[in-house]
C-alpha cells in the first residue's frame, strides 16, 4: 500500500486510543520506521493540540534514504513486484523525498526529545548503513568482535553520493541527507560480519550465540 497508507493507517488507530496529555514513544524496525514517520508528519498538529509529548524515536535498520543504492535486483524488485511500497523504498516517486524534506515532516521529528537510528555497518542484505544511519563516511570496524555497538560521532560529510548515480537522483538523495542530518540524530552502528540477513542482528543479537546487541 506505501509508506503513506501505512502511516495514514497507524495514525488512525492512534488517534482513536489517545485522550491527550500522554507521552509516546515509538520503535520501527525496516520499512516500519518509515510508516511511524509517515504517521507522525500527518498527526504533527493533532499531537500539539492534545498536549502530547513525543519521547523517543527509535529506528532499527530503516531506510531511510530508500533502498536505490544497493543493487539492480532491489531495484527491479521494487518497481516490478512490490507496488506502492517498492515504488517508494526504490525511490521510484517522490513519497521519501517530500517525507524527509518537507517542512512539516522535519517539524514533526524535531518535536521528539530523542532520535536514534541503529544500522548494521557492512553487510545488511538490504539496507546499508548510509540509508539506516544516515551518515558518510560509514565507520569501517572490521577489528571489532561481532556485533559491537559502535556510537557514529564523526561529523557526516556534506556529499556523499556518488556521481554515477545521475544528476536527476544525487540531488535529491543529497538533500534528504542534509534534511535529516539538520536534526539532533544518534546513530549507532552494529558491526556484523556476513551478510546474514536484513538488520535482524540489531534486534535479536544473533551472530555470536550471547544474544548480545
Amino acid at each position: 500500500d506505501g509508506v503513506r497508507q501505512c502511516g495514514k493507517r497507524l495514525a488512525e488507530w492512534m488517534v482513536d486510543r489517545l485522550k491527550g496529555g500522554e507521552k509516546v514513544s515509538f520503535i520501527g524496525y525496516s520499512m516500519g520506521g518509515l510508516v511511524v514517520r509517515a504517521c507522525v508528519a500527518g498527526l504533527h498538529n493533532f499531537f500539539t493540540e492534545k498536549k502530547i509529548t513525543l519521547e523517543n524515536l527509535i529506528t532499527l535498520g530503516t531506510p531511510h534514504l530508500g533502498i536505490s543504492d544497493h543493487g539492480v535486483f532491489l531495484e527491479a524488485l521494487g518497481r516490478n513486484i512490490m507496488g506502492d511500497t517498492g515504488q517508494d523504498l526504490t525511490l521510484q516517486n517522490t513519497e521519501l523525498y517530500n517525507l524527509t524534506t518537507q517542512p512539516h515532516c522535519i517539524a514533526s521529528l524535531a518535536a521528539f526529545n530523542r532520535i536514534a537510528f541503529y544500522g548494521c555497518i557492512g553487510n545488511d542484505m538490504f539496507v546499508p548503513a548510509l540509508s539506516s544511519l544516515v551518515h558518510c563516511p560509514v565507520p569501517q570496524t572490521p577489528s571489532l568482535p561481532v556485533l559491537s555497538l559502535v556510537p557514529v560521532t564523526s561529523k557526516p560529510d556534506a556529499v556523499p553520493f556518488l556521481a554515477d548515480l545521475g544528476p536527476e537522483r544525487v540531488q535529491p538523495l543529497r538533500n534528504m541527507y542534509m534534511a535529516v542530518n539538520s536534526l539532533p540524530v544518534e546513530k549507532f552502528g552494529v558491526y556484523v560480519p556476513n551478510r546474514t540477513g536484513h538488520g535482524h542482528d540489531v534486534i535479536v543479537g544473533k551472530g555470536d550465540g550471547k544474544g548480545e546487541g
